[in-house]
């Protein structure tokens, strides 16, 4: 089961040293996550309780791992570099930071969030596949996805709309569209990401 949202906001306020959060509600209790050092290598994060939010904030460059009690893990997956915190009950999701606004060369201050992000909940045993298979649907327009992946060779086997792994998303959030999942050919297993 994945769910894919884009959120904007914006103007910021004008005021240096503002961050933007968005932060996600989750069920589990998992205080350390895998993130991929230039969407490559895995590298394993650890939220220290004595440490400020600065400290406990990492790059998220492509994808994140949460590994979960279950069936399954909790994927993230990004167009674009943010950060990223986690201490056991909730993701928070770096997408601005404004620092030194004064430095800024682009200076458009448009809507910061153009990209959307994908939240899946994978198997433990398809995980290669789903990353080829998601990253080429995060490309496409913003689609709320509901399917349980059992298999590698049928990804509808069942479609359960009622669970979900994390609380439901903010009212912000909007679903465009609405379809299933299509089956993965061997040939885009082996691409991975690129």
């Amino acid at each position: 089961m994945f769910a894919e949202w884009q959120s904007k906001v914006g103007p910021l306020p004008s005021e240096p040293h503002n961050s933007v959060l968005s932060q996600l509600q989750t069920e589990t209790d998992v205080t350390s996550f895998t993130t991929y050092a230039s969407g490559y290598y895995p590298v394993r994060r650890y939220y220290k309780p004595e440490s400020p939010l600065q400290a406990n904030t990492y790059p998220l460059v492509g994808r994140a791992v949460f590994p979960q009690t279950l069936s399954g893990d909790l994927a993230l997956l990004t167009l674009r570099p943010v950060a990223i915190s986690s201490d056991g009950h909730a993701l928070d999701l770096m997408l601005h930071r404004r620092i030194n606004l004064w430095v800024d060369k682009r200076g458009d201050d448009r809507s910061i969030m153009d990209d959307p992000i994908l939240i899946g909940f994978i198997p433990r045993s398809s995980s290669g596949v789903f990353t080829a298979h998601a990253m080429r649907e995060h490309r496409n327009p913003p689609t709320l996805h509901f399917s349980l992946l059992n298999s590698t060779s049928d990804w509808t086997s069942l479609c359960l709309s009622q669970w979900i792994p994390m609380s439901p998303l903010p009212l912000s959030v909007q679903s465009h569209s609405m379809r299933f999942l299509t089956q993965v050919s061997s040939s885009e297993i082996e691409l991975g990401m690129r």
